[in-house]
């Protein structure tokens, strides 16, 4: 079993899909975990599952996150984990069709709030005497996927980002690694299916994904319960690719 037994997690994005799994694969293995998202409900409904907290937060702001890591401190001693999970997809824009305020939207998103996550987390960590921060990426930081532009480029930096705060911060017990999904069911992924573009995404994955498969959020919990485990201890600045094989292709 991965030891994350009696550690402090937080996982931004929890409410649902990829978020949501890897909530309650940590508080299985024995985690407290806080779950923070937009979504109210769901998260209070994920949280009240696995017996952990939920705090409503937008992870572009960063008075958020400090007033979040000082209530993890205050109530639960230190933080342990941080899982970088919340994210959106774009509108499926064209790069000359592109407005700049959806640019700037998804790499605020995708990209900034993973900047604040870890810089407010690495504090909190320095302060804890260690600690593991999981940043999730996506296999479009390694290849191009067309009308993705923004999110290929946000993708892209949490990628190089988790790899330089790795290096700032092995003196401090820290890790810092990120995972790069293929195609998972996730309410992300069905919402392009049933967009009207769907029938084209379709094509694109059966063309994309070896088999056709596309995985499951157990798939991606699965590789962070890892690497934020002691399991892991010897790994940081490196990159997790769970995608059915794509990047093979």
């Amino acid at each position: 079993m991965a030891r994350v037994q009696g550690k402090v997690a937080i996982v931004t994005g929890g409410a649902s899909g990829l978020g949501r799994r890897t909530a309650e694969v940590l508080a299985g293995e024995g985690a407290t975990v806080i779950v923070t998202d937009l979504q109210v409900e769901k998260g209070e409904e994920t949280a009240a599952a696995i017996g952990g907290r939920f705090r409503e937060q937008d992870t572009t702001d960063e008075a958020g996150w400090e007033a979040l890591i000082g209530e993890v401190e205050r109530d639960f001693g230190g933080l342990d984990i941080l899982v970088n999970c919340a994210g959106i997809e774009g509108n499926g824009a064209a790069i000359d069709e592109m407005e700049l305020a959806e640019w700037r939207r998804v790499i605020n998103v995708d990209l900034d709030a993973v900047f604040l996550g870890c810089k407010h987390g690495v504090r909190a960590m320095k302060r804890r005497g260690g600690g593991s921060i999981v940043n999730i990426s996506s296999v479009a930081a390694l290849i191009g996927l067309p009308r993705a532009s923004h999110y290929c480029a946000a993708k892209a930096g949490v990628h190089l980002l988790s790899k330089a705060v790795a290096l700032e911060c092995v003196a401090h017990r820290i890790r810092v690694n990120s995972i790069h999904p293929g195609f998972i069911r996730t309410p992300m992924v069905e919402r392009a299916l049933q967009s009207p573009r769907g029938d084209r995404f379709q094509t694109y994955i059966d063309r994309m994904q070896p088999g056709g498969q596309i995985g499951e959020p157990e798939d991606i919990a699965r590789g962070v319960l890892y690497l934020a485990s002691d399991e892991a201890k010897h790994l940081t600045g490196t990159e997790l690719v769970i995608d059915g094989g794509m990047m093979a292709t």
